[in-house]
């Protein structure tokens, strides 16, 4: 998912098909602003189109955005369009910053409610 800061929106870039996105976050309760998704004509992960695409749809620059992923290959396709990338896992990946670990720093935190950008 990708947001504006501050904006509140939810972009989402996926690999999945649109019919399987839209199903899946419905099912969620999960509102989604705009929708990129692969099988859409747009190159697959790691490479950054689709959250290049996403970003100029929406006026964003790189550093208004973070992205989460559940995947490192997410990431890989974050840091591509230069945007900062978090990993949102249930083990540890080597070198990489994730969720749980931000929460445990010293002062940092993130707000997936609006006051800093996300992308999955």
């Amino acid at each position: 998912m990708t947001m504006g800061r501050g904006s509140g929106l939810n972009l989402v870039a996926t690999h999945r098909d649109r019919a399987s996105a839209e199903n899946l976050f419905h099912a969620l309760g999960v509102q989604v602003d705009d929708l990129v998704c692969a099988p859409d004509g747009f190159a697959r992960k790691p490479d950054p189109q689709m959250n290049l695409v996403l970003m100029e749809r929406h006026g964003l620059d790189p550093s208004e955005v973070i992205a989460v992923g559940d995947r490192p290959i997410d990431i890989d396709a974050a840091r591509a369009a230069g945007i900062e990338g978090f990993l949102l896992i249930s083990g540890p990946y080597p070198n990489t910053t994730t969720i749980s670990s931000l929460a445990r720093g010293a002062g940092s935190s993130v707000n997936v409610n609006g006051s800093r950008p996300v992308s999955v």
